[in-house]
């Protein structure tokens, strides 16, 4: 059996990392659609960003436990990489299935 070769990447493979890449590679592309409502990887960038920084300056930090509760979609997606960013103890729990959401990543985000 043949396993698959990684491959090789130019930043480093975290999911802070992994959503700045988006947001330079892909900028103003969608990233995800709930409800007919699209937004774009800079976006979902940026909100990121912020939603780190309000914790951080909260006093959240590595280690701080917080619960949070979003529907699948935009918000989601944006609290899971403000988690990562501020480096905390997240619980999500199971979000509600109501909102339609589709996500668009793409395979090789290494490629320019």
């Amino acid at each position: 059996m043949n396993t698959p070769q990684r491959p090789e990447l130019d930043f480093q493979a975290t999911v802070p990392a992994l959503s700045r890449r988006g947001a330079e590679l892909f900028g103003d592309k969608t990233l995800i659609n709930t409800d007919g409502v699209e937004r774009s990887y800079r976006d979902i960038e940026a909100e990121s960003r912020r939603l780190a920084k309000t914790l951080i300056e909260a006093g959240v930090g590595k280690g701080t436990r917080v619960a949070a509760q979003f529907p699948y979609g935009a918000e989601w997606v944006v609290a899971w990489i403000a988690e990562s960013i501020s480096d905390l103890i997240a619980r999500r729990s199971a979000p509600s299935l109501s909102a339609h959401c589709s996500m668009t990543m793409p395979v090789n985000v290494a490629a320019p």
